[in-house]
């Protein structure tokens, strides 16, 4: 039973991410996130939008844990983990991130097939 509790779980937050507003762009930046104590460690962020973004980490993170990223130009973000598997990770930016400043990261560090 437990096993399939998880199972909808999970299942409901991937459906609730798909359902998000902003569309997001896949990127490739090497940057960092400061933890709480002002520890960092260097992710990679696949896609973002102004209002989030998927990053790997090299250990993992919990839900709702709060950090701080560093978008490269523009500065360190307020953001916390929305959901968590593995070393991949979607974060919610605090507060909406300015279009202008997404479109420039996008526009640089955009991947294409």
């Amino acid at each position: 039973m437990r096993m399939l509790q998880t199972a909808q779980t999970l299942a409901s937050r991937v459906f609730a991410t798909d359902r998000r507003r902003d569309v997001r762009s896949d990127v490739l930046i090497r940057t960092h996130l400061m933890l709480p104590g002002r520890r960092l460690m260097t992710i990679e962020i696949g896609d973002i939008s102004e209002g989030g973004m998927f990053a790997s980490l090299p250990e993992p993170m919990t839900e709702r844990d709060r950090a701080r990223v560093d978008l490269p130009g523009f500065g360190w973000i307020n953001t916390h983990v929305v959901w968590a598997m593995q070393t991949g990770h979607g974060f919610g930016f605090d507060e909406p991130v300015a279009t202008h400043i997404i479109d420039v990261l996008r526009f640089v560090y955009r991947q294409t097939d």
